[in-house]
């Protein structure tokens, strides 16, 4: 049980690392970019680009962390990807209004879809 907290807590941790060093290359790659963050006024590319990297990938990386500390245990993945979910569902109802609403369905139905992958991808890996 300490295991599986732990799990979620560096799970929680890598996302927040993860999503934050994906967010630089797309300041730097994206023009424009760094300007529109701020008050979330993206290009479609700028979202797609914010989508897969600064938001499916540290999902992925979480759910693998997780699944690995806690020895493939489901219920501290799913508790990460639970708490994921609970974190980001109040600023995107805060922020609903100023990106599509098929951003938040994609975003908000990753979170919990992409940190199960993660897990299944450790699993894949502790099999071989």
């Amino acid at each position: 049980m300490i295991r599986a907290g732990i799990a979620v807590i560096v799970g929680l941790v890598v996302w927040v690392i993860c999503a934050t060093a994906f967010d630089y290359p797309l300041r730097i790659a994206l023009p424009g970019y760094a300007a529109a963050e701020p008050q979330l006024n993206f290009t479609l590319a700028m979202m797609i680009a914010r989508l897969a990297l600064p938001g499916a990938l540290p999902s992925v990386a979480a759910g693998f962390v997780t699944a690995w500390i806690s020895r493939g245990s489901r219920r501290a993945v799913a508790t990460l990807a639970g708490i994921l979910l609970l974190l980001f569902l109040p600023t995107h109802f805060y922020v609903w209004h100023k990106v599509p609403v098929w951003y938040h369905l994609i975003f908000l139905g990753s979170l919990p879809l992409l940190t199960w992958l993660g897990a299944r991808l450790r699993a894949r890996t502790a099999q071989n």
